[in-house]
Formats: structure tokens, C-alpha cells, sequence
């Protein structure tokens, strides 16, 4: 039976903060696919820096499409996270809608020498390698990825693959858990 126990997650973001991200340090936090808002919130919680910035991507509505052989388009709805924080923003919509007018808009956030945390947690072939290739022109050495469902060989695995080979980007792992469901990658 397929079993994740989640507080391994927290313990791989903990591993990272500490050894990554020392003395609370200034973050641009990336995540793709917030749903209920839970990793997102942590890293919230845990960095405290003012000058970090927190953007949460999601359609809010779901999975656009289906996803393996459990999860139907629709799954995984979520009402919009309610958090009370000038640091956060959240981008409500199709990482393909939304992604390119953001990066518009926040170029300077992605070009500056402030650490990137990029968390994909979109499940989905499409969404990821989407994103991943919009955010290479802003990717620096030291940024960190992170993958939530990266054993999952069709989809963000796939991605992950398609992506650095393509792109001749270096990732160097950094942790994994959950028998490589959650991976930590930084930039080389």
C-alpha cells in the first residue's frame, strides 16, 4: 500500500533551512501548487526575515487534468489560503496563464542575488516542466528546487529529466524522503 508519512516532508524543509539558509536569511519562495497551504505556511512560519517574499501559485479549483490512475481533474480543491502577512502573495489561475505575466511583473524579485526556493508541488508533467522552464532564465547558482511527488516517474520525474538534460542545468541533490517522493535539489 502506498503510504507518505508527511511529517518526513517537514523534517527534509527543516534540514534545508538549517543548513541552507542560515541566520534567517532574505528567501524568494516559489511554490507551485499550494492547495490547503500547509508546506507554504511552514516556510512562511519559518523564515522571518521581512525583506523575504512568499508567492503561492494554484488554480484553487484543482488538478486541471487527471493525474495517474486515483486523481480525476478537479481533485484537490482547496479554498484560497488566508494568510494575514505583507510578505505573501498568492497567484490565483494556470501556472501557463499566470506564470509569464508574474514573471513580468516580479522581475526584479527573480533577477536579484536573493536565494530562490522553488517548491513544485504541481503534480503534473505539464505543470512542472512549464514552470521549470520559465524560471531557467532566473535560476542562480545556490537556488534550491524542491519536488513533492518527484518519484513519480511520468510526471515531475519526467520533468526533472526532461529539464536539466535540455536545459544543461546542474541540480545537485541535496536530501530526499518518503523513498524519494520529496527531493531537495540546489543549482550548481
Amino acid at each position: 500500500a502506498f503510504n507518505r508519512n508527511y511529517n518526513n516532508r517537514y523534517n527534509l524543509y527543516k534540514y534545508i533551512s538549517d543548513n541552507y539558509l542560515k541566520d534567517n536569511s532574505e528567501i524568494v519562495y516559489l511554490e507551485f501548487g499550494v492547495a490547503g497551504g500547509t508546506s507554504f505556511k511552514w516556510w512562511l512560519n519559518e523564515n522571518k526575515n521581512d525583506s523575504s517574499r512568499f508567492y503561492g501559485f494554484d488554480t484553487f479549483e484543482g488538478l486541471p487534468e487527471n493525474w495517474g490512475m486515483f486523481f480525476r481533474k478537479g481533485d484537490m480543491q482547496h479554498q484560497e489560503s488566508q494568510v494575514q502577512d505583507n510578505r505573501v502573495k498568492f497567484v490565483k489561475g494556470l501556472f501557463q496563464d499566470t506564470l509569464v505575466p508574474f514573471i513580468q511583473e516580479n522581475r526584479g524579485d527573480l533577477k536579484s542575488a536573493v536565494r530562490k526556493i522553488v517548491h513544485m508541488d504541481a503534480d503534473l508533467y505539464s505543470s512542472t516542466i512549464f514552470v521549470l522552464t520559465q524560471l531557467y532564465p532566473y535560476l542562480q547558482p545556490g537556488d534550491i528546487i524542491l519536488f513533492d511527488e518527484f518519484n513519480v516517474p511520468l510526471h515531475e520525474f519526467k520533468a526533472f529529466n526532461e529539464f536539466t538534460k535540455a536545459f544543461y542545468i546542474e541540480l545537485k541533490p541535496l536530501g530526499a524522503v518518503n523513498n524519494y517522493l520529496q527531493v531537495a535539489f540546489v543549482v550548481k
